[in-house]
């Protein structure tokens, strides 16, 4: 896990068809206020508003998107996975991590590393 960029995640969530061109293709943005350097948008699929915002921040004269505007999202949809295909939390994590790595996943994972920050 150590190693995964956003460049990976997002590469292997196409891959793996938890993301398909169909679905983007549909898709449209919606801004709803700049402040600052904040950028609040919403996601327009077909003609339907999704009920989240994201947010992004201008840093370094790009704009960039702030990962926890997806938590609620991603919290909802997880959650919706994991009962859908009746699954625990710990089998959801292995089996997401086994997709993006393609190794084998155990219980040792939740062993704490020797890598200081």
């Amino acid at each position: 896990m150590q190693n995964i960029t956003g460049k990976g995640l997002f590469i292997s969530t196409v891959s793996e068809g938890l993301i398909d061109d169909e679905s983007l293709l549909e898709q449209s943005i919606k801004v709803i206020k700049i402040e600052d350097n904040i950028a609040h948008i919403y996601i327009i699929q077909g003609n339907q508003e999704l009920p989240f915002e994201i947010r992004f921040v201008h840093k370094s004269k790009q704009w960039k998107i702030d990962l926890t505007s997806y938590f609620p999202m991603s919290t909802l949809l997880f959650s919706k996975f994991m009962d859908d295909n009746s699954l625990s939390e710990n089998q959801f994590v292995f089996k997401t991590i086994g997709l993006l790595t393609d190794r084998k996943v155990t219980s040792e994972i939740w062993q704490p590393t020797n890598n200081t920050l």
